[in-house]
């Protein structure tokens, strides 16, 4: 069951799964950005997408 749950976390796309009724966004990204369709490893780079709630919200444009 362990395993199971670990391999689940390594499914990066996935993780919006957990985040309720946010529509955030997690993916593998290449160092250039570009979104990587891949299981997790180690020193892989991943990014956030929080869409903003205020179109006028100065903080971005949602990636961290």
């Amino acid at each position: 069951m362990l395993l199971l749950a670990k391999d689940g976390l390594k499914d990066i796309s996935q993780w919006h799964t957990f985040t309720g009724p946010h529509p955030a966004k997690f993916a593998i990204a290449e160092a250039q950005g570009a979104e990587i369709y891949k299981m997790a490893g180690k020193g892989d780079l991943f990014y956030i997408n929080l869409p903003l709630s205020s179109p006028r919200s100065l903080a971005g444009d949602g990636k961290e």
